[in-house]
């Protein structure tokens, strides 16, 4: 990232509880800068699904089984403190960044390539129904951010984050992506 970092924000993320009131902060941190009213809407969608991802999805256990994918979204559930996982937003003279870090590192490649090939298929997406995400959380944020990144560093962290051009809706919306991936 080259440009100039206007204004940021971040915050540990604990449990599902947290996730209401860091989508109000990101909110608050969205309106106070007018350059990004424009993508306000698209922020928070992501940043919901950022959240709800590194709380229900990143989570395993010692032998690599996810410990809340199928769990009621509604539900309660608290990371343990060493495992708190990191939200955080920025935004420079053209791009809105937002993201989650999260200290699981539970990406596997070829099943995150798989879960790629299952949801962009062609354009007759439909939720699943056999789980308690609708598995077209990552659908929505690829296609609706300029800039996808995702840096799984061994078992030990996860960085996912998608960038928004300050340009409005449509800028971002456009078919042509920026797509990063790293598995190290």
């Amino acid at each position: 990232f080259s440009e100039v970092i206007k204004a940021q924000m971040s915050d540990a993320i604990n449990g599902s509880d947290d996730k209401p009131v860091l989508l109000k902060r990101l909110a608050d941190f969205i309106d106070q800068h007018h350059k990004l009213s424009s993508i306000k809407d698209l922020c928070l969608q992501s940043a919901d699904e950022l959240i709800s991802n590194a709380i229900f999805s990143a989570p395993v256990d010692s032998k690599g089984d996810r410990l809340y994918q199928d769990v009621d979204r509604s539900s309660n559930v608290i990371l343990p403190d060493s495992k708190a996982a990191t939200f955080f937003a920025y935004y420079s003279d053209s791009l809105m960044v937002i993201g989650c870090e999260d200290k699981y590192g539970s990406f596997n490649k070829e099943g995150f390539m798989r879960h790629l090939d299952s949801i962009f298929p062609d354009e007759r997406i439909a939720p699943r129904d056999d789980a308690a995400g609708a598995g077209i959380g990552f659908k929505y944020i690829i296609e609706n951010a300029a800039n996808f990144y995702l840096l799984v560093d061994g078992k030990n962290r996860s960085f996912v984050a998608c960038g928004f051009l300050l340009k409005g809706m449509k800028a971002n919306l456009s078919p042509n992506k920026n797509f990063h991936c790293s598995f190290r």
